[in-house]
């Protein structure tokens, strides 16, 4: 399988600043090498020894791609799901400080993809129906402020169409499906909790904070909205 589009995804917590290179299917395929090569700390060359070294049952149902770009061959790539798990069995020291970290960068990556592939969908959807029925209260962090604690709570029915304003490499952080009718009053009540407790640094619903934190407190605040309303 190969193809002229492909992503990168940036290590900057590593020494070196590697990246990880994915293909753009849905879900994304992952480089085996690359994440080896990143956890690990070793050299092309070696990262492919380990990998042959692996039980056939950690290592199955791996495929190839090759990557876009000058003297490139096929090379393994996986799922995020199987990414985990050959992860869990790579060698060295190395592994257990680096592992948790980068499961956690491919998997907020997996998860954008699926948000924008559902988000796409719904707005073709919009072109037969005239209405959708329900929107979305969503946690964002725009493509300009990644490696920032500043993010964006709101509302919207146009999914696809919002994300985009926040740039393509925008993280989504959380996405929660309401109905339209009820959707303008729980942003009210969560946007009026987070003002009591986080930084509001742009506009009503720009915040500064903890990701973890803020996010824990709108899904706290969404699901008691919702079940006020039942």
């Amino acid at each position: 399988m190969s193809s002229s589009a492909m992503q990168v995804i940036p290590l900057p917590f590593l020494d070196g600043n590697p990246n990880i290179r994915i293909t753009n299917d849905h879900p994304p395929l992952i480089s085996v090498i690359d994440v080896i090569m990143s956890v690990c700390k070793k050299s092309r060359n070696h990262a492919s020894k380990i990998l042959k070294r692996l039980p056939q049952d950690v290592s199955g149902n791996i495929g190839t791609f090759k990557f876009p770009g000058q003297r490139q061959r096929n090379t393994p790539v996986c799922t995020i799901k199987r990414i985990i798990v050959i992860m869990q069995h790579l060698p060295g020291k190395a592994v257990s400080k680096n592992r948790a970290s980068i499961i956690d960068c491919l998997q907020r990556h997996s998860y954008n993809a699926e948000v924008m592939d559902m988000a796409l969908q719904q707005c073709i959807q919009r072109k037969v129906r005239k209405r959708s029925s329900y929107g979305y209260i969503y946690v964002v962090q725009q493509e300009c402020a990644q490696g920032t604690n500043v993010l964006k709570v709101g509302r919207t029915i146009h999914l696809h169409q919002r994300l985009l304003q926040y740039g393509s490499k925008c993280t989504v952080y959380y996405l929660h499906r309401v109905t339209t009718k009820l959707l303008s009053y729980v942003e009210i009540k969560v946007i009026q909790d987070l003002r009591k407790s986080f930084n509001n640094v742009q506009g009503k619903e720009w915040f500064e904070a903890d990701i973890d934190q803020l996010v824990n407190r709108v899904s706290q605040n969404v699901t008691r909205c919702l079940q006020r309303m039942k």
